[in-house]
């Protein structure tokens, strides 16, 4: 059965054979029949600001279609011997040191995957695959469930690279994560791929999760493993025929995570909301100004192009990487900002470190930050909220994706910017 989707400004149509249903701007789709890479577009909302807040920030964005590594194989069926027993709890015994993994699949599945049970059963078969001791859930949701009850009473995750992924599991469905869950089970970064979840990112289900998952007929939630936000887990709807990866929760123990202290010589970074007006200057104005709030020191600038200077030129490279407020570092280098494909981590927690930023449109001004911009691409070097500017998305690692090529008006409300440490 063909399913496509009919944008109508806000709104949209999913048609299928047995008619069509009117969506909401939250509700949009991946089209299966597009270019399997993840830069594939349906439509031009794919991109847009949030007028109701940071709460508004809550919509899947059917902006890209499946990286083609995620294409079932309809040879994949996961193994229904390894289920674990449900009544599995963490053990109270274990090294509150010891953190629980997750991982994303290095297997693609279909959406029929047999159900819950059977989800799970793969999360181990892989997890056994790649020599990982504990328990494992799959981050999924269907009409009964929602994957954040799935995960019980664990806390503490980290990737298969000992990175951290998130301390709760409030902070996992809201996306407060540390590092994006790009690892699979055997430590492969495997960069932006897609999982799907039927998640939204408050860890609830979206609709019935292809009958719940045991049908491939209709469409589910589907995030990114780039995500350092809730991306990771609601970004767009995919078609269950074709699937995705999963994600896979250690459950046995309830511990906490963190980034290590920072080392002398790293900078700060942030974001925070801004809308252009009054030049580059203003907006160096507002991070300083929030950075001083929340008792940051050291002098900011935004990450903003301007008419034939790019974004990095207004800092020096040679000096110390940048790290979020929850020490968290962007990259290794700050000169890795100029030809990364992607970062560790997303710079998109504000200046406390109490507010991660996910699908939110992203004020750059070029084509990449090491790229020049122009009175076009910069709303006439900030000044004009009349014009259009060149934006991205905040709550992703991959950098085509943070600074990607696409205009948005100058004048859109809750649209931010990056700060960064001089």
């Amino acid at each position: 059965m063909r399913i496509t989707t009919l944008l109508l400004g806000s709104a949209a149509l999913l048609c299928a054979s047995s008619g069509c249903t009117l969506l909401s701007d939250s509700d949009r789709y991946i089209d299966p029949s597009e270019d399997a890479s993840v830069d594939a577009r349906v439509g031009d909302a794919s991109l847009h600001s949030r007028d109701g807040g940071p709460d508004a920030s809550t919509t899947p964005d059917a902006s890209t279609t499946p990286d083609a590594s995620t294409t079932p194989d309809a040879s994949t069926t996961p193994d229904a011997s390894t289920t674990p027993d449900a009544s599995t709890t963490p053990d109270a015994s274990a090294s509150p040191a010891e953190p629980n993994l997750i991982f994303i699949t290095s297997t693609t599945y279909p959406g029929n995957l047999g159900g819950l049970s059977a989800a799970d059963a793969a999360c181990q078969a892989r997890a056994s695959a790649a020599g990982l001791s504990g328990t494992y859930r799959a981050w999924l949701s269907d009409s009964a469930v929602d994957a954040r009850t799935r995960l019980e009473s664990a806390s503490g995750w980290v990737r298969t690279d000992g990175a951290p992924f998130a301390n709760t599991v409030d902070d996992v469905a809201r996306g407060a994560l540390y590092f994006p869950p790009r690892l699979d089970e055997f430590g492969n970064d495997v960069g932006e791929v897609v999982a799907m979840t039927n998640t939204t990112e408050n860890g609830v289900a979206w609709n019935d999760g292809c009958s719940g998952f045991t049908g491939n007929v209709g469409t589910t939630l589907s995030g990114l493993s780039s995500g350092a936000s809730y991306m990771f887990e609601n970004y767009a709807g995919v078609d269950c025929s074709r699937g995705g990866r999963i994600y896979c929760f250690g459950i046995d123990r309830s511990t906490s995570v963190a980034p290590p202290t920072l080392a002398p010589g790293l900078r700060r970074s942030f974001q925070r909301f801004w809308t252009p007006g009054g030049g580059i200057q203003a907006a160096d104005a507002a991070c300083q100004s929030d950075a001083e709030s929340a008792g940051l020191s050291g002098n900011f600038r935004a990450l903003l192009a301007t008419d034939g200077a790019s974004p990095l030129s207004r800092f020096d490279l040679t000096r110390g990487a940048w790290a979020r407020v929850d020490n968290a570092i962007v990259l290794p280098t700050a000169a890795e900002w100029a030809t990364a494909e992607y970062f560790d981590t997303a710079p998109n927690v504000d200046a406390t470190g109490s507010f991660h930023f996910g699908n939110y449109v992203h004020w750059i001004g070029s084509a990449s930050p090491a790229a020049a911009g122009t009175s076009a691409s910069t709303c006439n070097n900030w000044m004009d909220s009349t014009l259009t500017a060149t934006a991205g998305l905040a709550g992703t690692t991959r950098v085509a994706f943070f600074s990607r090529s696409e205009n948005r008006a100058c004048g859109l409300t809750f649209t931010l910017i990056t700060c960064l440490e001089e």
